[in-house]
């Protein structure tokens, strides 16, 4: 069972949250509480720009790390997939494209707009600098940390 803001307080109010939100900041950012946690963005699709997801962070992690990249993107245009880059951790992240079948992770982003685009993971590596999506990816992160290519 996750800690779902639609489940908590009805599909139409958190519509018009995300709304408001989008409205104001031009994102906003659903934190899904669960195994594995996730939080993703909400309106990118809206300036067709790719809409983000990462997973194993606690909820505050996920959206600070989130907040970070949209801002980023929004200064500076998009990061190029498949590299990493420390331009917003100290830890260096990467940028991967999500596979169709899992755009369901993305559930208020599909309600939000009809307008549909590219789905893109921001993800960390384990110990030893591997990412999720690599040969040897240490499975002590994996179930927290799945890639969604």
């Amino acid at each position: 069972m996750t800690d779902c803001y639609f489940c908590q307080n009805g599909k139409k109010e958190t519509r018009d949250h995300i709304d408001d939100l989008v409205g104001r900041y031009g994102f906003a950012i659903m934190a899904i509480g669960g195994h594995p946690s996730y939080c993703y963005t909400v309106g990118m699709w809206d300036r067709g720009l790719p809409e983000f997801i990462t997973l194993g962070l606690s909820p505050r992690q996920g959206h600070e790390m989130l907040t970070l990249l949209v801002h980023h993107v929004n200064s500076f245009g998009l990061i190029a997939l498949d590299h990493p880059f420390d331009d917003i951790s100290t830890m260096p992240c990467k940028l991967v494209p999500v596979a169709e079948r899992h755009r369901g992770y993305f559930r208020a982003a599909l309600d939000h707009t009809q307008t549909h685009g590219n789905m893109v993971q921001l993800m960390w590596p384990d110990r030893e600098g591997v990412f999720p999506d690599q040969a040897n990816f240490s499975l002590e992160f994996i179930a927290r940390q799945p890639s969604l290519r």
